[in-house]
């Protein structure tokens, strides 16, 4: 009889903490909602109100949406929603919702030039992984890659591509304080032209060519790739260069029309 009151009288002492745990979630989603249906940025004052949360709760929510990417806080002390939980975001891995938005326009690029296709992210500092390939139907001979493998961001057209849409400072720490004439240049390149092309592959006899896919606020979230042979892919590069630029606007503009600030940013 002792044992089951004590588990009894355990089991009342943990609700209020449940419960508040409930409200908070509740909280957070009520906060996500109304800045996702706001036109434009919100003070903490404004949001507040609007929701009749205690303002020590309301800034707690609202530091942990900016923190984890999820908001944007302007100079003037407002705030901004700039994506919804499962939206690609550089500050979270969700990059399921990004192979699935990205598809149809990597797919298109596979068709028409008869290469593979890859989607390409950062991981941690220095690293990309590919999260997706597609593979073409019209070749016999067809390119592949063990994706499941990290690669050196500096390796790959995938890595320069997202590293030309980083600041000098950002460059400077994903490759170690240490910028190669070689991955200067490359670079360079790829700021000039929008993409990067690898003739001389990580791996020997395939070449690449590729374009960075960027978030709501203009951040690297990752790249699309295609990748072949390198006498064919050679033969072809202007082609090539072409296909992935189209694949990248695209799935950049798709990006662009998903996130809840999409009006706004469009103008």
């Amino acid at each position: 009889m002792n044992t089951l009151r004590g588990e009894a009288e355990s089991g009342t002492s943990g609700r209020p903490l449940e419960q508040s745990a409930v409200r908070n979630v509740s909280r957070a989603l009520s906060l996500i909602e109304y800045l996702a249906a706001q036109s434009g940025p919100v003070t903490l004052a404004e949001a507040t109100a609007a929701l009749g949360m205690p303002k020590s709760s309301t800034l707690l929510i609202i530091r942990t949406l900016v923190q984890d990417g999820y908001c944007q806080r302007s100079s003037n002390g407002s705030y901004t929603l700039i994506r919804l939980p499962g939206q690609p975001g550089a500050h979270r891995s969700s990059w399921a919702q990004l192979a699935r938005l990205a598809a149809p326009a990597i797919a298109t690029a596979v068709e028409a030039l008869g290469e593979t296709g890859f989607l390409a992210v950062r991981v941690g500092l220095d690293e990309i992984r590919y999260v997706n390939k597609l593979l073409p139907s019209n070749q016999e001979i067809i390119y592949d890659r063990n994706i499941s493998l990290p690669r050196r961001i500096a390796e790959t057209s995938s890595g320069i591509a997202i590293l030309a849409a980083l600041e000098d400072e950002e460059v400077a720490s994903a490759l170690g304080g240490v910028i190669s004439g070689e991955a200067a240049a490359r670079i360079a390149e790829c700021r000039q032209s929008g993409v990067a092309i690898n003739l001389a592959g990580r791996h020997d006899g395939a070449s690449g060519v590729a374009a960075v896919l960027l978030d709501p606020t203009g951040q690297p979230l990752g790249a699309v790739n295609l990748a072949g042979p390198a006498a064919r892919f050679e033969e072809r590069i202007s082609l090539a260069t072409l296909a992935v630029a189209a694949a990248a606007q695209s799935i950049n503009s798709t990006i662009l029309a998903s996130s809840p600030r999409s009006g706004e940013l469009h103008g």
